[in-house]
């Protein structure tokens, strides 16, 4: 019997979870369904999910000892990618020195969410708002999934970005979307090329569903 391990990625796409999504799965007793959903896919193997280092930093900051224990421990199972060095905002046992690319990089990514603001002078939540993204673009992720409308909002200037390979912007439902659409492709084409061998059981092809990645209104 095949199995799967969780995070195999059968389809070939990686979504970096802003920490507002894993606060959702994590802390609350009412999981949106559309999260839910998501992290089953990743658990079943068919796609890669990732958190940037700033995940655990937001969760954390200013947190007694025990609940920085608990919360650390909460997300150990999701893999964690390290972004550049931020100076008052990096555990910098989870980060790395920042090269010029990267400075660049982080620049660019905040000028295009929070355009007219200053980097120097900004907010903290804006701030790691664009490390996350910023971080996300360096390891080639497919989608940055996040709860924030006004960054989802942002979605089709950092897909044109320059150097960000065309990463989207997405809810956890347009991203639920894009993957019910690429397990379903996946299905018909073992379906017609049984040699490919066997997929996860679940969801039933009957259960995928389809739809189409919209807007924000």
């Amino acid at each position: 019997m095949t199995t799967f391990e969780r995070g195999q990625n059968l389809v070939g796409v990686q979504y970096y979870l802003d920490s507002n999504v894993l606060i959702d799965f994590l802390d609350n007793t009412q999981t949106p369904s559309d999260i839910s959903n998501l992290l089953r896919f990743w658990t079943e193997g068919w796609i890669g999910l990732a958190r940037t280092d700033v995940v655990d930093t937001e969760r954390t900051d200013g947190q007694d000892d025990e609940t920085v224990a608990r919360r650390l421990a909460e997300t150990a199972d999701f893999p964690e990618t390290y972004g550049p060095a931020v100076w008052g905002h990096s555990r910098w046992d989870r980060s790395y020195y920042a090269t010029g690319e990267d400075e660049m990089r982080l620049n660019a990514v905040f000028a295009m969410l929070f355009p007219g603001k200053d980097r120097n002078a900004a907010n903290k939540n804006d701030l790691r708002d664009a490390m996350h993204v910023s971080t996300a673009i360096r390891y080639a992720g497919y989608a940055f999934v996040t709860s924030d409308i006004k960054l989802v909002k942002k979605d089709s200037v950092i897909q044109n970005l320059s150097g960000s390979a065309g990463m989207r912007i997405w809810t956890p439902t347009q991203a639920l979307s894009e993957t019910r659409s690429r397990v379903a492709a996946m299905r018909k084409l073992h379906s017609l090329l049984p040699e490919r061998g066997p997929l996860p059981e679940w969801p039933a092809e009957a259960d995928i569903g389809q739809g189409a990645n919209g807007g924000v209104e």
